[in-house]
This record gives structure tokens, sequence and C-alpha cells, in this order.
């Protein structure tokens, strides 16, 4: 499962404004959100720290220690706080937060 917070799949716009999102872990991509949005996605004063996508059940597992976020139209990541994540699937270079 990815998304160790939430599954999002929206065919508007998402915004996560104000969250602390710390030590969450998913099996999949995004150890706190997976994110399919065909509108906007804007994040603003998150705190996302120490997250994990475990990358123990497919092959995309390594999709962002953080975020996993795709068919967006547009991405604003702003005054948000991502460190100590960690992608430990097979396919690490797709990144620890992204």
């Amino acid at each position: 499962m990815a998304g160790g917070v939430a599954n999002i799949y929206s065919s508007g716009d998402v915004s996560m404004s104000e969250c602390n999102m710390t030590g969450n872990a998913a099996a999949d991509g995004g150890g706190v959100a997976d994110i399919d949005s065909s509108g906007d996605v804007i994040i603003s004063g998150c705190n996302m720290t120490g997250n994990t996508a475990l990358g123990n059940t497919t092959l995309d597992a390594a999709h962002g220690g953080v975020l996993h976020i795709e068919s967006c139209r547009y991405v604003s990541i702003s005054e948000s706080n991502m460190a100590g994540n960690i992608a430990v699937g097979e396919n690490i270079a797709v990144g620890g937060t992204l």
C-alpha cells in the first residue's frame, strides 16, 4: 500500500497546509502520501520528517520516502520541512523525499 498517511486520487486540485506528518511508513511509494491528481497539487507549511517507503511489495516501491506525486498539471511545495525521509526499495534513485 502506498501512502502511510493518505492515498489521494482526485480529478480536481489537492491542497495540504499547516500539517504535521512524521514517522510514517508505507509498503510501496510515499511514506506520507501517494497523490494522483489531474489538477494542481499545492503543499504549504507542512512538516514531513522521518517517513519511510519500505519498498517491499512492488517494483515501484522506492517512489519517495515522503511523497509519490503523479499525473498533475502543477506542483507547488513551499515553506515545508521534508528531512530524514527514506525510500529503501530497489529503485532508490527515485528519491528519498519525492
